[in-house]
């Protein structure tokens, strides 16, 4: 691996870095207010739908259709917070794997000393720079993120449900 490559590769990593920290600083306040919208969305409907359920009896055909494509609703919203989540945190993978591949190719075959010296000192600015989606540092979009989201749901609807059972 040459030398001008390594400089090369470096440079088009941080302008990558770079544009993609721009993207993430100029979309924080959008990404939490739809962050928080799909997930109060998801929420809301969920507990209606169970709430209608369990404590309705239904037995005409277009309600049942109506609640079908409510819960298809919920769905859908439940894919697109689990396609920004799984996004985010691909990205953020790739981002640490970098700095992994360039240490294994420092390791494979005898370099020029000037080559190799490069090798290691980008992985140690790379420690640096990988890329976090945290909107406003308020949290974190990754799995972890997406399934405290998801024990928070099901706690609050438990909850919602316990109280609405117990009022009547």
């Amino acid at each position: 691996m040459c030398l001008l490559c390594l400089y090369i590769l470096r440079n088009a990593y941080f302008k990558i870095i770079h544009i993609a920290t721009s993207v993430i600083i100029a979309y924080q306040v959008p990404t939490i207010c739809e962050v928080m919208a799909v997930l109060t969305t998801i929420a809301l409907k969920f507990h209606l739908e169970l709430i209608t359920v369990f404590f309705q009896n239904i037995t005409d055909s277009a309600v049942k259709l109506f609640l079908s494509l409510k819960f298809w609703w919920i769905f859908l919203h439940s894919s697109k917070i689990i396609l920004m989540m799984s996004s985010c945190q691909h990205a953020n993978r790739q981002s640490a794997r970098t700095t992994l591949i360039l240490q294994k190719v420092s390791l494979l075959h005898p370099l020029h000393p000037d080559t190799l010296f490069e090798l290691q000192l980008f992985p140690q600015k790379l420690q640096h720079h990988y890329l976090v989606f945290s909107p406003c540092l308020f949290f974190t979009l990754n799995h972890r993120f997406l399934t405290s989201c998801v024990e928070l749901l099901i706690t609050y609807v438990i909850f919602l449900l316990q109280f609405q059972y117990s009022t009547k």
